[in-house]
């Protein structure tokens, strides 16, 4: 029986119908397959750089933030500031209400706040907890 590929009729001959079947019709499909694999892989390369990144940032900001605040309640306005800097980062929010500092950063396209709350310790504060040193004592927490 003769196949409408153009197959050899005998087996014999060493190469079978398939060999010879024509594999025009999905030439291209395996190139234009890869294109779509590559630029995709590309896609999701660049765009898992972009997240590494901004997540890099957030932390690094977050970090600033709550060091900058803990500078604030522990010395003054000016070390906040200084502290920010130090961290690659730019102090755009300070909120000083008496006992709490509110500190908001930016680094790079991320953004972070934190607060930092001031203990008084009182003498017999200090005497009943057994330390012979002054307390200085700052608590922070991040909103």
């Amino acid at each position: 029986m003769r196949s409408i590929i153009g197959c050899c009729p005998e087996p014999s001959v060493g190469w079978s119908c398939r060999r010879l079947r024509s594999v025009r019709p999905q030439s291209g499909s395996a190139v234009i397959m890869m294109i779509g694999v590559v630029a995709l892989t590309i896609t999701m390369t660049i765009a898992s750089t972009q997240v590494i990144v901004l997540l890099g940032q957030r932390a690094k900001a977050q970090t600033a933030a709550d060091a900058a605040a803990l500078a604030a309640v522990t010395t003054s306005r000016d070390a906040a500031y200084t502290v920010a800097r130090l961290n690659s980062a730019s102090v755009i929010e300070y909120r000083d209400y008496g006992q709490a500092v509110d500190v908001g950063v930016r680094v790079g396209r991320a953004t972070a706040q934190a607060r930092a709350i001031r203990h008084v310790v009182t003498p017999l504060q200090q005497a009943a907890s057994g330390r012979r040193t002054p307390v200085r004592a700052a608590d922070w927490v991040s909103p």
